[in-house]
């Protein structure tokens, strides 16, 4: 018997003109008259009797002479040859003609050609004739794929056929389209013979041959080959390694087998069928990989992973195990082995084929036989290592061996990309899963770039990447000790651009392309950089109608440069820069602050009070350029006077003097010029009114608040927030200073104290990761640095072109703004700060009540002093009208923002008070803070208490006062001694009367 799963057709006398319509072929009849049919190549013949014998249509054009009936049955019984080619088309494409030829017992050839509708041929049994040869011709166009996957050729001696005649002879024109071939016979044969040219075949049974070597070679593709029921003696040739079935049962091997030498080509093994061979006695298996069939053959031992697994499908035998046999089951690492989404390969010895777990929490299937198994836990929680037991079979007494297990795989959904922070690009990496609680993971972009994780949950891991990534596909791998992930994220160029220019610093937008695309032509750099700006200027030293301007005027060449001062005047540019301009004017300058007018490359600026002239000095001296003043002014307490006709006349300075400040309150004198001349450690600002004083200063360990606590008398300065402007003064945005934290450093030699304070802009307690507010990004870059000094000896201190002196335990306060993002060329800083101050305050000295006001202003409008009376004693803070811009010192204006009733005690309100800067990269602004104390020692005025008060009780009128909820940041911590002074009451009624 041969067996092939072929092609087979029929044709049937009755039904030639199913033939004739199906292939369109003109001019055939369609009646009794078919026998005498012939066109060209095309012709129908018939025997004596009127039997149709001979069919054969060829044709080359298609014409439509009707449908085909579907339900036609074919009966050709005396045709011998059925030759079928048809042209491109056929009448009905649905009806595949191959399944219609059948009952053609005569039938010696068939050809079926150049048919589309044919797209697979059945399975076709063909009874030989006594002496037939069946010729099969089955021709497809070359755009058709042949779907001939069986052909069953059968010649099994019946009837009167010669009993040697059993044999198939079938020549294949394709081998390589045969995926199943089953041969039986010993005469039976194939042409071309088994090897390469079958080299998709993947099934072979060549049984009932007699064989005892193979007609050829295997081939390389084989899956399962049989040869059953031959004559084999040994095994003479090595197995393909695709090969997983070998059949040599019923044959006649004898003595020892090499099994392991047969199947080396094989990594897991291959199931060998020996049995039925009782001759054989011996097989060499110690690789313990192939399962064997050994039933009915001589063998009388085998290696011990077989003993381990008798009657299971891989060991079929007549043996059992030796007396008191132990499988010892081993599996590598048992201490921990790591899984991968609850599946892993576990390696050892004596494992099996993975046939074991049912009823467990897990399953095991067939790795590499006996040497491993792959497990899978199923709804198993492996996040902390857990100790099972794993049975390797189904017996009643399993193999079985201990191992412990944990969780360690990471499967990746998505990463995604953002900026929240300068220079940095962060990764949001959402997790299907993962195990954060045993393993520690690590994050690497594009296989080399490490990403630093700041925070991971259960489903996320974030983390960054400095510095920030250019726009392109990057690999992103989450990676344990044992297992990894990768997935790919992209970085387009507007993300980029937003990562790089922190959103085109907030003056712009990134375009598609990753262009920033600025708000107004008025910036360049990707929008980080207003101009022209203006960020100081001053007259010259020797000659006040120069002008030198400083700032940023553009990298384009600065060209219809034109400056105007104050709008009317015009300064005459003689050399230009991007960062300097000088100008002459042509008329002398008025005494004051002068604002300036800019035009270039198109574009407009103006800054008001960026320039100062100081009026000239009554000695003469230059009035231009810049001028140094001490910390201490010596001012003089008297006031002009007339007289009229020959009354006395006025008194001079210094008696003046003597009269208004009781001759300078007994701590010094007055010089001809009405001015005090203090003694030592007396304050000249208030003709020797108040006293320096040592005191212990504790520096704020958190934040740069001026703070001075006295006896439990306490004081408060601090910064609140810094404010952008626009050229109405309006706020554009302000960063509070609350948001975020300082990083504190203070040294000390043991006579000054220096402490830093860098404020922490990249941590944010209002921002959210959800959603950043640009300003917050903004800030990221903004350094702020405030230093605040002080020391046990008095201090001079260069601040830009002013000598400051510092009295011993005084505090400096210096803040330092640098890298701000400015919104326009117009836009300025203010630095607000906060402090409490009372609503009225007066300190009676000689019976007379002396008025100090909180908050006084130098000529230009500018607050000056800050004074605070708690007891006796008196807290001042002084704000110059210099702060340095860049590095060059500028006119700052420091302004009363706002006063505010205090909602904790009625005498009180709170202060917030404002220092102005121009538009700068480098902003330095440096005020002062001193304790002082109220010396009445010399007071000989209506009470001889030498104490003295804040006349509260005295004071007729009140101040209105509106209550905001603002948190007092000064504590009182000496309640005040209000005393009753009869002689203070008496003299105020008497006025009053």
């Amino acid at each position: 018997m041969f067996v092939v799963h072929p092609v087979i057709s029929s044709h049937c006398v009755n039904s030639v003109i199913f033939f004739i319509k199906q292939y369109g072929v003109s001019g055939a009849p369609l009646d009794s008259t078919i026998c005498s049919f012939g066109i060209g190549l095309t012709r129908v013949q018939c025997d004596a009797d009127g039997h149709i014998t001979y069919i054969r249509i060829y044709q080359t054009t298609f014409t439509n002479i009707g449908t085909p009936d579907p339900l036609t049955v074919i009966v050709l019984p005396k045709v011998k040859t059925l030759m079928l080619h048809g042209a491109s088309q056929v009448a009905n494409p649905s009806i595949n003609v191959a399944t219609y030829i059948k009952n053609l017992p005569l039938l010696e050839t068939l050809g079926l050609e150049t048919d589309t509708s044919i797209t697979y041929l059945p399975t076709v049994i063909i009874k030989q004739n006594q002496g037939s040869v069946v010729t099969i011709t089955h021709d497809y166009p070359n755009t058709q794929e042949s779907a001939l996957t069986t052909l069953k050729c059968s010649g099994d001696g019946e009837g009167s056929l010669n009993p040697d005649f059993s044999n198939c002879n079938v020549i294949f024109t394709n081998p390589e389209t045969i995926s199943i071939l089953e041969i039986a016979g010993k005469y039976s044969s194939i042409s071309p013979p088994l090897g390469p040219a079958y080299i998709y075949l993947s099934n072979l049974a060549w049984i009932r041959a007699n064989l005892t070597s193979i007609p050829g070679s295997l081939p390389p593709k084989l899956g399962a080959l049989s040869f059953a029921v031959n004559n084999f003696a040994t095994i003479p040739f090595v197995f393909p390694s695709s090969l997983a079935v070998a059949d040599f049962s019923r044959n006649y091997l004898t003595g020892t087998i090499d099994v392991d030498a047969a199947c080396v080509n094989s990594p897991v093994g291959t199931t060998v069928d020996l049995s039925l061979n009782p001759n054989l006695l011996a097989i060499k298996v110690d690789s313990c990989l192939q399962a064997i069939d050994i039933l009915s053959t001589g063998i009388t031992t085998l290696p011990d992973c077989y003993y381990c697994y008798l009657g299971s499908q891989f060991v079929r035998s007549d043996l059992e195990a030796p007396p008191n046999f132990v499988c010892n089951v081993t599996i590598d690492n048992s201490d921990l082995i790591v899984t991968n989404s609850g599946f892993t390969e576990i390696t050892g010895s004596k494992m099996g084929w993975g046939t074991g777990a049912i009823g467990q929490p897990y399953s095991l299937s067939r790795g590499k036989p006996n040497r491993s198994v792959y497990i899978a836990f199923s709804a198993t929680n492996l996040t902390v290592p857990t100790n099972f037991e794993i049975k390797f079979s189904n017996d009643l007494v399993p193999p079985t061996a201990n191992a412990t297990f944990v969780e360690g795989g990471v499967i990746l959904l998505q990463a995604t990309t953002s900026h929240d922070t300068p220079n940095l690009t962060n990764f949001t990496i959402d997790v299907f899963k993962y195990n954060p609680v045993y393993f520690n993971h690590t994050v690497t972009i594009g296989q080399s770039t490490p990403c630093i994780v700041t925070n991971f949950t259960a489903t996320q891991i974030k983390c960054w990447v400095s510095p920030a990534l250019p726009s392109g596909t990057y690999l992103v791998d989450v990676a344990n000790t044992y297992y990894n992930n990768t997935i790919s994220t992209t970085i387009t160029g507007k993300d980029y651009c937003q990562q790089s220019t922190d959103y085109c610093h907030g003056n712009g937008q990134c375009n598609q392309d990753g262009q920033c695309v600025c708000n107004s032509n008025a910036y360049y750099n990707n929008c980080s950089q207003p101009y022209p700006i203006l960020s100081s200027g001053e007259f010259g030293l020797l000659n006040n109608q120069t002008v030198s301007l400083y700032g940023d005027f553009g990298p384009y060449g600065q060209s219809n440069l034109s400056i105007t001062i104050n709008n009317t005047l015009d300064c005459t540019v003689v050399d230009k820069s991007q960062k300097v301009i000088n100008c002459t004017l042509a008329s002398q300058p008025t005494p004051g602050l002068a604002s300036v007018q800019l035009q270039v490359d198109g574009l407009e600026t103006m800054v008001r009070n960026i320039l100062k002239l100081r009026p000239a000095p009554s000695n003469g001296g230059n009035p231009g350029g810049n001028t140094t003043t001490g910390s201490t002014s010596t001012s003089s307490p008297t006031t002009s006077s007339t007289t009229t006709g020959g009354s006395t006349p006025p008194d001079t300075p210094q008696q003046q003097c003597q009269k208004q400040t009781s001759n300078c309150y007994g701590h010094g004198i007055c010089d001809g010029n009405g001015i005090c001349q203090c003694q030592d450690n007396y304050n000249p600002d208030d003709n020797c009114f108040t006293k320096f004083i040592n005191t212990t200063i504790t520096p704020n360990t958190t934040d740069p608040t001026v703070s001075f606590d006295i006896d439990g008398i306490d004081f408060q300065f601090e910064v609140v927030s810094i404010q952008e402007l626009d050229f109405d003064s309006n706020i554009v945005k302000e960063l509070f200073i609350s948001n975020y934290t300082w990083i504190v450093n203070a040294a000390t030699n043991n006579i000054t104290t220096v402490v830093d304070y860098q404020l922490n802009t990249t941590l944010s307690s209002s921002s959210s990761s959800s959603s950043p507010n640009i300003n917050d990004i903004l800030f990221q870059s903004v350094s702020v640095l405030s230093t605040i000094s002080f020391s046990t000896q008095a201090r001079d201190i260069q601040f830009g072109d002013q000598q400051l002196h510092i009295n011993a335990n005084s505090i400096k306060l210096s803040v330092n703004i640098t890298n701000w993002q400015y919104s326009s060329n117009l836009a300025t800083l203010r630095v607000v700060f906060r402090t409490i101050i009372n609503n009225d305050q007066t300190v009676e000295y000689d019976c007379n009540e002396k008025k100090i006001e909180p908050l006084s202003y130098d000529s230009l409008s500018s607050l000056q002093y800050l004074k605070v009376i708690k007891d006796d004693i008196q807290f001042n803070g002084r704000f110059i009208d210099v702060a340095l811009s860049d590095g060059r010192p500028t006119y700052s204006q420091t302004q009363l923002i706002s006063m505010t009733q205090s909602t904790n005690n009625q005498d009180e309100s709170i202060a917030l008070i404002g220092i102005n800067l121009p538009q700068c990269q480098s902003c330095v602004l440096d005020p002062d803070f001193s304790p002082l104390l109220i010396d009445k020692s010399n007071d000989s005025g209506c009470s001889k208490s030498n104490s003295w008060r804040i006349v509260v009780g005295c004071v007729v009128g009140g101040v209105g006062a509106v209550a905001i909820a603002i948190g007092s940041i000064v504590a009182i911590k000496k309640m005040r001694r209000f005393k009753s002074d009869s002689a203070c009451i008496e003299s105020k009624l008497h006025s009053i009367n």
